[in-house]
């Protein structure tokens, strides 16, 4: 029923927990990318060739975020 709280569930959510995964590696992929590109700057490199890899794992990212969240306000857990 529309507009009704989502019953919540003690327990372990495996979608949850698969979302989480999702997302963290998500973080993990950007962060990688930052580091390397901080590595190229620090030893004179063209830092640019990581722009447009930076722009989808940052979409990649966000969509992952979007997903879990979803999820936790859809299922309450």
């Amino acid at each position: 029923m529309a507009g009704r709280a989502p019953i919540l569930t003690p327990g372990i959510c495996e979608e949850k927990q698969r979302l989480n995964a999702d997302f963290v590696q998500a973080v993990r992929e950007v962060m990688e990318l930052h580091d390397s590109e901080i590595t190229s700057l620090v030893r004179g490199d063209q830092a640019s060739r990581f722009d447009l890899a930076l722009r989808a794992a940052q979409r990649n990212r966000e969509q992952a975020k979007r997903k879990l969240f979803r999820h936790i306000i859809e299922h309450g857990c």
